[in-house]
């Protein structure tokens, strides 16, 4: 599963003008989606679950934990 991260919501510019101001400001939507899909359905938490991991694996070489710096500062 693809990360999802929803649509930027936002009044068409045809309706918004100097007289007629937006009713609301823009908000993403969507987000709530995916969630709902992820607890709802087992299988798509497991896949992103592995995608996570995979990703993790592939960066690994790369990735640092803030902490282990800490921790390497204060034996120093």
């Amino acid at each position: 599963m693809e990360e999802f991260s929803g649509v930027r919501a936002r009044p068409f510019p045809q309706l918004v003008g100097e007289g007629q101001p937006a009713l609301y400001e823009p908000f993403q939507a969507g987000a709530h989606l995916e969630r709902m899909l992820l607890r709802d359905f087992p299988y798509l938490r497991q896949r992103r679950r592995q995608r996570d991991a995979d990703l993790l694996c592939a960066g690994s070489e790369t990735y640092s934990n803030p902490f282990e710096s800490r921790i390497e500062r204060s034996r120093a």
